[in-house]
């Protein structure tokens, strides 16, 4: 697995890496290419540090990395690293649900 781009995410941001849906079904059907990106799960890879709240206590996002993420892609920025896609979003509004570690 290639190394996340050297990017710290500010404020509530969060890059996630994310999931490649398979191109072709178990039945050998192949599958378009907006059906593919339909995929809406990832792996966070890096998180920024938090929001600084009045009085200058820090709200910090509620995700790490490594977690598996289920996220909306609205207003997600792509960020490409060699061969590997990254996307950049607010963990405040675009994350969803973060997947039980059981």
């Amino acid at each position: 697995m290639n190394e996340a781009p050297s990017l710290e995410p500010t404020g509530t941001f969060v890059l996630v890496k994310p999931e490649r849906k398979a191109e072709q079904t178990e039945g050998g059907i192949y599958l378009p290419e907006l059906s593919r990106d339909a995929s809406l799960y990832g792996v966070i890879t890096a998180v920024g540090p938090g929001k600084e709240l009045k009085g200058g206590e820090v709200y910090a996002p509620e995700v790490r990395v490594n977690d598996r993420v289920l996220f909306r892609t609205q207003q997600a920025v792509e960020v490409h690293q060699g061969n590997e896609v990254y996307l950049l979003m607010d963990s405040e509004t675009d994350l969803l649900a973060v997947e039980d570690e059981e």
